[in-house]
């Protein structure tokens, strides 16, 4: 079974709440908690949104990669609102995007690391700030 399904099996809450694997890296809490909210609209029930992530075995030591990609693990519960009370939640919009050339120039083969790949940390702060100031 997936992570989700085990845990919830192991906390006991199959039957009252929803799992399902989102696997999106950092961007795995906003996107887990998307899901959560729209998956609310069909069940009406509890979602258990769990996320966890280890990048540390796949970027090898490199510093300027560890500072931003690491490991971490994060966990939250979305409920429906009660009978009659408006959802703490009204809104909710993700955003994902960059042209490819500007990726491959931040990941790219590199022999020397466990899974032939590593991530340049200042190039990716780099590459946030654009997109958040716009």
């Amino acid at each position: 079974p997936s992570l989700a399904t085990w845990l919830s099996g192991q906390l006991g809450i199959f039957q009252t709440h929803a799992s399902c694997d989102v696997v999106a890296a950092c961007a795995g809490l906003p996107y887990g908690l998307s899901e959560a909210v729209r998956l609310l609209q069909e069940v009406d029930r509890p979602v258990l949104v769990v996320c966890g992530e280890k990048f540390s075995d796949k970027i090898g030591t490199v510093r300027t990669s560890r500072m931003i990609f690491g490991d971490g693990a994060a966990a939250l519960v979305v409920a429906p609102a009660p009978a009659g009370a408006p959802p703490d939640i009204e809104w909710l919009q993700t955003y994902a995007s960059g042209p490819m050339s500007e990726v491959d120039s931040i990941v790219w083969p590199n022999p020397e690391f466990n899974n032939n790949i590593t991530v340049y940390g200042p190039q990716v702060i780099a590459l946030a700030r654009r997109y958040l100031t716009q």
